[in-house]
């Protein structure tokens, strides 16, 4: 395991894509389901490079993420699963979920979502966990121990802490 986290692969999970989707939710969820997500996704690991200039170029390519658009409960979710982690505090996957009605005729009318990550860490013996936790503004929150690095365990886990619709 790594000392550090690998530069692009931790603010690819945890800053890029959360920004992305702070500028315009809606746009994001449009275009995570479509045809145009490969061509956006190679626009901003192009941005995460340039963020990270002056470090090693990025072990990991587009290949290497998995984006899935599904559902948790009610809610429009965006599941991206990250490359390998080798460093605590690397995201496993990332889960947006988009928390609000649309309201097509006023779009600007409050749209919510949460950012939650599944990530490596240590526990009390130093043996390798996951946490789950969540972005909330610039606020990154540890939840607590998380549940196996499984797609089906992460979105069953961020299901128990969204409320139904």
């Amino acid at each position: 395991m790594l000392n550090n986290p690998r530069p692009h692969h931790y603010t690819f999970a945890h800053t890029a894509l959360r920004t992305l989707c702070e500028s315009d939710p809606l746009q994001f969820f449009s275009v995570m389901g479509s045809d145009e997500r490969d061509k956006l996704l190679k626009f901003v690991l192009g941005k995460v490079v340039e963020q990270c200039e002056g470090t090693s170029a990025p072990d990991f390519n587009l290949d290497d993420v998995t984006i899935h658009t599904v559902k948790v409960g009610d809610y429009p979710t965006v599941l991206v699963v990250m490359p390998q982690v080798k460093a605590v505090t690397e995201a496993m996957m990332v889960a947006v979920v988009l928390t609000s009605h649309l309201d097509i005729e006023n779009p600007d009318n409050g749209v919510s979502f949460r950012y939650f990550t599944l990530e490596l860490s240590c526990g009390p013996s130093g043996n390798p966990q996951t946490a789950l936790c969540e972005w909330s503004g610039e606020d990154h929150l540890n939840l607590g121990v998380g549940p196996a690095p499984d797609e089906s365990a992460f979105l069953t886990a961020i299901e128990s802490l969204v409320k139904p619709l």
